[in-house]
């Protein structure tokens, strides 16, 4: 930014007094600052979060469509600025419009001067690009192919910084293909890699949405989308927060079949293999069935959890 014009021209000016001029001068380049890094982060992102009533597509569409407040709130909006820079740049505008853009309002001081430069250096001049994000509908795209690259690093530079917002579409996004009965083989076997990366980084609010989703799914009847609906919250390691009605439809039918395999050793390690997940979450009522079981096999009256890692050995 040292061979910028604005900052050149505001560094002419304020030695010999130019108050004003350095105030708008300084505002220009966060301007310019903040264009430049949007366009770099996704321009994309910008016009989904910013009605302007039409495309920017250009950095001369930013200086013809878009104003400061638009310009700021779209740049929180999309990650170029925190929360912290979103609030002080709202009163670095302010500072600009009183006294660069109203000649007729008092003389700032130099304290007010070198404060709107210690703002605009700190929070937007002296920062470096954000990360370029991508877009989702691209990026599924790629993921229907063979030619993805499972590069972890790669996933986690491309996921990893997106706002919160696009990392909830995503996840649902992912989910949604995953269980999709005509989804390829590909775009399984790439989900199943991209997923887990992207959960480490969701609240836990999103996770349990994504994974209550499964409710929605075995009361249709399809097997196909509700056997790949358990299965991706298995792959992200979400199954503690399947709810009590959705554990119980899938669990009943191993416990019932378990029950019923007296001494056919082989039937009953697949059951129990099956339980071992879920043990610190299967239903009450589920647990003392199994049990039953369970006791008749070790003669021990040991907890359920230890009970099952002993029979899945």
């Amino acid at each position: 930014m040292q061979d910028n014009p604005y900052i050149q021209e505001a560094l002419k000016v304020l030695p010999v007094g130019g108050f004003r001029s350095t105030i708008g001068q300084f505002w220009n380049a966060v301007v310019d600052d903040l264009r430049n890094k949007i366009i770099f982060r996704g321009i994309h992102l910008f016009n989904q979060e910013i009605n302007i009533g039409r495309n920017i597509e250009t950095y001369e569409d930013f200086q013809n469509y878009v104003n400061d407040d638009q310009l700021i709130e779209g740049a929180y909006k999309i990650g170029v600025i925190g929360w912290e820079a979103w609030k002080i740049l709202k009163q670095a505008k302010e500072t600009r419009h009183i006294f660069s853009g109203h000649p007729k309002s008092s003389e700032p001081s130099p304290i007010k001067v070198l404060a709107m430069i210690d703002d605009c250096v700190k929070y937007v001049l002296n920062d470096e690009y954000p990360v370029r994000i991508i877009d989702i509908n691209e990026y599924l795209e790629n993921l229907r192919t063979e030619n993805f690259d499972r590069n972890e690093v790669a996933v986690e530079n491309a996921i990893g910084d997106l706002p919160e917002k696009y990392k909830i579409e995503l996840v649902n996004r992912l989910f949604t293909a995953y269980i999709h009965p005509d989804s390829p083989t590909s775009l399984r076997s790439n989900i199943e890699f991209v997923a887990p990366i992207l959960w480490q980084s969701l609240p836990k609010t999103t996770k349990i949405q994504t994974v209550r989703r499964i409710d929605k799914e075995y009361p249709k009847g399809n097997s196909v989308t509700t056997k790949r609906a358990f299965k991706f919250t298995s792959v992200v390691d979400g199954t503690r927060y399947i709810s009590a009605s959705a554990r119980k439809y899938l669990l009943t039918p191993v416990v019932k079949k378990l029950k019923e395999s007296l001494d056919n050793w082989s039937i009953e390690s697949k059951c129990i293999r099956k339980l071992v997940p879920f043990s610190d979450v299967i239903p009450a009522d589920i647990q003392k069935a199994a049990m039953i079981r369970i006791h008749i096999r070790t003669n021990e009256n040991i907890d359920f959890k230890r009970a099952f890692f002993l029979l899945a050995k």
